[in-house]
């Protein structure tokens, strides 16, 4: 079914009038209600995704945002959710209420750098949509100017969109695979795929990256250009961002201090909530702090019957192939932002690891795990016992505690649904690609990936959850001019095999002629 098709046609109570955009996910149509006429957009499911071999997967990405907007839509700063549902032929969608306006990006495009002051209504109304989810304990995770959208009319009204990659905090179930963000505004932890360490903090990191470029115009790391595209990923965990004070000359120190804290590689040295924030924004400029609208929960009923989300996939094998601007290990159907400014990241770097030359780039993660240690990692206690009457320092040492098997849970991305891998651990090949690997203490740790038509990866696991980017190159395919030459040259020797052949049996032969007439020659006696 092409997108056009459901123009014209029901979806639910309300009826398509025109295609709005694609992604991986879905597409999002122009609708409105059957009866009531009031204009909505729908968002509806691919239904090749829903005939993929992670059919199951795909539902859960697509249903776990309509159940984070579930939670918050009723939020004034959060785009609404009107109805989710199945369509007759499987496929599911849900129901928003239709924005008209621009993204924060065009505002950037247009208008920034902007004084703090001017920075300020802005981002009061994106700290209000993101306390309201906080509140709610759902992280955005996918915080930029494009899911900030200013809707147009009177007075500056601002929604927050996408909730794709949501984090419920209030569940142990994960979903690494969309959990990294758009690599621009990702903190740390998630580009490190850290899911324990995602909070609160997480979202407010995005925003100081989103408040330092519309205050400068630019972005906290000045990245050099060409540089390769894993080592821009990880520019920022072995550099410095650029400091506002020195960025702008003259700029406000206190808002310059409160983003190097909310640009913090550790997620608890940040400010813990979008309140923080603000109020640190409008104390620096001698303001009285706003007070933020909170989001009143509501229930919807759900047509589908899904279950709950699975626990984390960290192992994952994604390609990305040339031409393609894809994200990986990103918001499922999310582009990489329009990049119309000078300081941007380089664009490569920004699809997190974009193909190099002719080549097909593949990102491995393995996160090793232990079975007993799948809470959400809570901040450290730091409690005295008086009663015990022990000193913090005196306690005896912990006992040597036996190495139990780690666990590495697989995901095969859809980007490599159609190719033909194999996984190896060690001298054991694994065909087709499990869900779950067991490694034993002082076992193979040897992972090696082969997927058809390309040279395979190898990696070695350490002890500690890393990111392995490797790069295969395609395997060598011959011009077509030299198979050409090849081929005559196999022609003409063949031939030449042949003619030798035949001369060898004429010569064979008329020897053997030669011999017979000698032989019935009769010789006279003398």
């Amino acid at each position: 079914m092409s997108a056009s098709d459901l123009i014209g046609k029901n979806v639910g109570n309300f009826r398509v009038t025109g295609f709005v955009d694609a992604g991986a996910m879905g597409a999002v149509y122009s609708g409105e209600h059957a009866m009531l006429g009031h204009k909505v957009a729908i968002k509806v499911m691919k239904a090749t995704l829903r005939k993929s071999p992670h059919a199951d997967q795909a539902i859960r990405r697509f249903t776990a945002e309509a159940k984070a907007l579930t939670r918050i839509s009723q939020a004034p700063n959060i785009i609404k959710l009107h109805d989710f549902g199945q369509m007759e032929d499987g496929q599911l969608y849900y129901v928003m209420e239709f924005l008209e306006g621009k993204d924060l990006d065009t505002v950037i495009a247009e208008d920034a750098p902007m004084s703090p002051e001017a920075a300020m209504p802005y981002l009061e109304q994106i700290c209000a949509g993101l306390q309201a989810a906080h509140d709610a304990n759902v992280v955005h995770r996918d915080l930029k100017p494009g899911n900030v959208f200013v809707l147009r009319g009177e007075g500056l009204h601002i929604k927050l969109l996408d909730f794709g990659i949501a984090k419920r905090l209030d569940t142990v179930s994960k979903l690494t695979s969309v959990g990294m963000g758009s690599p621009i505004y990702a903190a740390p932890e998630q580009v490190k795929a850290e899911v324990e360490r995602v909070s609160p903090a997480t979202d407010i990191y995005s925003l100081a990256v989103l408040a330092y470029e519309l205050v400068s115009g630019r972005l906290p790391y000045d990245i050099p250009d060409g540089l390769h595209p894993y080592a821009a990923l990880m520019y920022p965990f072995d550099h410095d961002h650029v400091p506002l004070i020195e960025r702008v000359p003259g700029f406000n120190a206190a808002i310059s201090q409160l983003v190097d804290r909310c640009l913090a590689r550790d997620p608890e040295k940040r400010p813990q909530s979008a309140l923080e924030f603000i109020e640190a924004w409008a104390a620096a400029l001698g303001l009285e702090a706003p007070v933020l609208p909170k989001s009143t929960p509501t229930i919807m009923s759900e047509r589908p019957n899904t279950a709950a989300l699975d626990d984390t996939v960290p192992l994952k094998l994604a390609m990305l192939r040339k031409g393609k601007r894809t994200t990986l290990g990103l918001a499922t159907g999310q582009s990489i932002p329009h990049l119309p400014r000078k300081r941007r990241w380089p664009l490569a770097a920004l699809g997190a690891l974009m193909l190099v030359g002719a080549g097909v780039a593949a990102l491995i993660y393995v996160a090793m795990q232990n079975d007993g240690d799948r809470e959400v990692r809570r901040r450290p206690q730091h409690v005295a016992s008086a009663a015990s009457g022990q000193a913090l320092g005196s306690a005896k040492p912990a006992p040597r505690v036996t190495p139990m098997p780690r666990q590495v849970r697989i995901e095969i991305k859809p980007e490599l649904a159609g190719a033909a891998c194999k996984l190896r651990l060690g001298e054991r090949e694994l065909d087709p690609i499990p869900a779950k690997l067991t490694i034993k203490p002082g076992g193979p740790r040897r992972v090696v990936v082969s997927c058809e038509g390309h040279v395979s990866l190898a990696r070695e696991i350490g002890e500690k959850d890393e990111v392995v980017v490797l790069e295969p190159r395609a395997l060598p395919v011959k011009p077509a001019a030299k198979l050409r030459r090849k081929a005559r040259a196999k022609a003409v020797a063949k031939s030449k095999s042949r003619s030798k052949t035949k001369t060898k049996a004429k010569v064979k032969a008329k020897t053997k002629a030669v011999k017979k007439t000698y032989d019935d020659t009769e010789v006279p006696v003398r």
